[in-house]
């Protein structure tokens, strides 16, 4: 059997716009067995009110989605028991977080989280690529708290990651890489653009254009670019970019690549990737 992350590798599938769109991201601690569906996890019974209740608070311009996290057993905290969650919100970015009761106080934090992406029973090469990039994360001294979790959206592009709350995702991350990424986690910048899926508040579409205005200007600060509008044109999108007093427009169109499966032993389906132009 092929595995879906060389299929990608082998049709060079861009990574630009691939990244899962959600604005608010609850992370729940969840130690036991993680079911293909998180929210179906056997552990998450007695939370389910709580975490569909959540879920259906989203809106059009809040989309919602819940990440399950855990560290191996030798790696956790060693005086807590209770459960641990996070919320970020990645437009504003925030990260609030508390433990045990669902009604606990939330504290504001200013370091970061990492999540790397384990989700075996989700597809072999999230766990395959995953797991020896969370390793060699865990072993650097950066500040931002390394955590592995379930399935991030397209685990043909293993290893797989995401910044929060600073909101971008990585894929085809190489454990060589661990070191360059906390240092740029910590710093507040992007460790290579060539690595970057997209940020996940943000549609595919501007995903890619976000990432192709940071290339002409050359800028890999976080919070140096900001969207300023994104609308459709005819069959793709024209996505409006600022940083400083300098202003970009991009249309986004697509492209197909040639099939292959999306998911270990998936058929093969057709595969498409983004494509931008400056227009002004």
């Amino acid at each position: 059997m092929e595995y879906c992350a060389e299929l990608s590798e082998h049709a060079e599938e861009p990574l630009a716009g691939t990244a899962a769109h959600a604005r608010t991201w609850l992370l729940v601690e969840e130690n036991g067995p993680w079911a293909p569906d998180p929210i179906d996890s056997p552990g998450l019974v007695e939370l389910l009110p709580f975490l569909r209740g959540w879920l259906d608070e989203g809106t059009e311009d809040d989309v919602r989605r819940i990440q399950l996290i855990r560290r191996p057993k030798t790696q956790q905290d060693s005086a807590p028991s209770e459960r641990l969650f996070y919320e970020a919100d990645v437009l504003r970015q925030t990260l609030v977080a508390w433990r045990g009761d669902l009604n606990a106080t939330r504290v504001p934090l200013e370091d970061s989280v990492v999540l790397v992406c384990t989700h075996g029973k989700r597809d072999r090469c999230c766990a395959l690529r995953g797991q020896p990039v969370f390793d060699a994360l865990r072993m650097t001294e950066g500040d931002a708290q390394i955590w592995q979790t379930s399935h991030l959206g397209g685990h043909r592009f293993a290893a797989t990651l995401l910044r929060l709350p600073d909101g971008y995702c990585l894929g085809r991350v190489n454990a060589d890489r661990a070191e360059d990424i906390a240092r740029a986690v910590d710093q507040g910048v992007l460790a290579d653009r060539s690595l970057i899926r997209g940020q996940v508040a943000y549609p595919g579409p501007v995903q890619a254009a976000d990432l192709f205005a940071r290339g002409i200007w050359n800028e890999d600060r976080v919070s140096a670019v900001v969207v300023r509008s994104s609308e459709p044109d005819g069959d793709g999108w024209q996505v409006a970019l600022e940083r400083g007093d300098d202003q970009l427009t991009i249309r986004v169109g697509t492209r197909p690549l040639e099939a292959f499966g999306k998911s270990c032993g998936a058929d093969p389906k057709p595969v498409s990737a983004f494509t931008c132009e400056q227009v002004s």
